[in-house]
Order: C-alpha cells, then sequence, then structure tokens
C-alpha cells in the first residue's frame, strides 16, 4: 500500500505543478484573475493535503486528509469548467487537466472509501492501510 500511496504522491504532486505551469501563461484580466486564483488554490491544495494525509498519525486523520484532497479535486474541475467556458488558455491542455483532476478524485474517492471500510474492521492500524 505504501508504494501506491508514494505513485499517487507523485502524480498529485506532478498533476499540480502541470496545473501551476498552465494558469502560469494565461491572459490576465480581472475576470481570469479570479479564476486562476482559485485553480492554483486548489492544485496546491490538493497536493499539500494529499501529502499530509500520507503522514497522517491515524487512520481518521488519514481519511479526514483525504477527504480534503478530494473536495480540492472537484473544486478544480469546477474551476477547469468556468476557465473553459471563458476560453482560457489551450483547450486542448485545458481538457487534459480536467481529465486528470476527474481521474485523481475518482482515485481519492476510491482510497477514501477503502480507509473507511478499513476503519470499521476490528484490528485494523494506521500501517496496516
Amino acid at each position: 500500500m505504501v508504494e501506491q500511496e508514494e505513485a499517487l504522491r507523485k502524480q498529485v504532486a506532478g498533476f499540480a505543478l502541470g496545473v501551476l505551469r498552465f494558469v502560469k501563461g494565461l491572459r490576465r484580466d480581472v475576470a481570469s484573475d479570479s479564476i486562476i486564483r482559485h485553480i492554483a488554490g486548489s492544485a496546491g491544495s490538493l497536493s499539500a493535503n494529499y501529502r499530509a494525509a500520507c503522514s497522517a498519525r491515524s487512520l481518521p486523520e488519514f481519511i479526514s486528509k483525504l477527504g480534503i484532497a478530494l473536495e480540492d479535486a472537484g473544486e478544480l474541475e469546477h474551476w477547469f469548467w468556468m476557465a473553459a467556458q471563458l476560453r482560457l488558455g489551450n483547450s486542448q491542455k485545458l481538457a487534459a487537466l480536467d481529465a486528470e483532476a476527474k481521474q485523481l478524485r475518482a482515485k481519492l474517492a476510491e482510497s477514501v472509501r477503502a480507509a473507511g471500510n478499513s476503519q470499521h474492521e476490528p484490528g485494523t492500524r494506521r500501517s496496516e492501510r
């Protein structure tokens, strides 16, 4: 399980960096500034909260941090939709980032579900995830 956490941590961090590189090149105006800040903030938060989940001291803390990362991925989908409506940036790159956000959200949702199920199994400890 630790290998899966590390692989996903690297994917999430790489995704966040890709998002930041994408927004760095977007045109700046009053409307786009708000969306850009939300996208950048959600991407950074997703990465930070998944990283925090991986170093959680307990299963409930792990589930909580995963849940926050899951919410961040969902927020990114919304902000990517808004960016697409305003035609911000390269539409193909935006679509690829949105697809990856959806993929990460699905992986995180599965992790939250699996961790929640293991929380109710007798004798399950954080190290047994």
